[in-house]
């Protein structure tokens, strides 16, 4: 393989690693502010809270083989003053229900960031 052939390639590992480039440089809560690690409440799980100033970032990544459903309650997101949640790869809202819960599908080996807000 060679760049120009990844380049015209929509789903390249170039194109791929080009664009979470391009999210980590929008994400300054990673760098410059505070991080924990959530209990999910999931054996194959893993959930990153990240806080700094007025924002919240949310990244949960999935190590099993097989699809995973997350149900989280949003109490940092609450706190925050908002009850949604933006995907940051996807373009599209989690709105919690009236339990205030937000359900987040993850594929496979999959991983999800969301903003508060």
């Amino acid at each position: 393989m060679n760049v120009e052939t990844q380049r015209r390639e929509q789903d390249s590992m170039l194109n791929w690693m080009t664009s979470m480039i391009r999210l980590r440089r929008e994400c300054p809560e990673i760098g410059n502010g505070s991080w924990e690690i959530m209990n999910t409440g999931y054996e194959h799980i893993l959930g990153m809270y990240y806080q700094w100033k007025d924002r919240q970032l949310f990244i949960w990544h999935n190590f099993s083989e097989k699809p995973q459903e997350l149900v989280f309650m949003a109490k940092e997101a609450e706190e925050a003053g908002t009850r949604r949640l933006v995907d940051l790869m996807n373009n599209i809202e989690s709105i919690e229900d009236d339990k205030g819960r937000h359900t987040i599908t993850l594929e496979a080996y999959g991983y999800r960031w969301f903003r508060a807000g």
